[in-house]
């Protein structure tokens, strides 16, 4: 249980960080200054892949047992899986979403 919870937190401050409105002016500060941050902005993968980074390092780190390569292994696994979900949701709600439009 503690992985869906994981998984669906990334998703969501993935999706405050790259589409929610109350972000707009913030976001659109960043992404005047830079262009890599623009791109990193419109991308649920790589902005997914930081977002999970960061909860990983909230939430599970460091592990009672002080593996540091163990840890490194686990916090790159969880980056990526938090990625990957977040980018799989991101495209499954948009197709829903675009099915639903065109029906109407």
């Amino acid at each position: 249980m503690p992985e869906v919870f994981f998984l669906l937190a990334c998703y969501g401050l993935t999706f405050l960080t790259c589409d929610a409105t109350i972000f707009n002016r913030p976001r659109d500060y960043v992404r005047s200054k830079s262009r890599f941050l623009s791109e990193l902005l419109t991308c649920y993968f790589c902005t997914g892949f930081w977002v999970s980074s960061f909860w990983y390092v909230v939430l599970f780190y460091p592990s009672p047992d002080g593996d540091v390569l163990r840890e490194l292994w686990f916090g790159l696994g969880h980056a990526f899986a938090g990625a990957s979900f977040s980018y799989a949701l991101n495209v499954a709600l948009l197709r829903l979403e675009k099915g639903q439009d065109s029906s109407a």
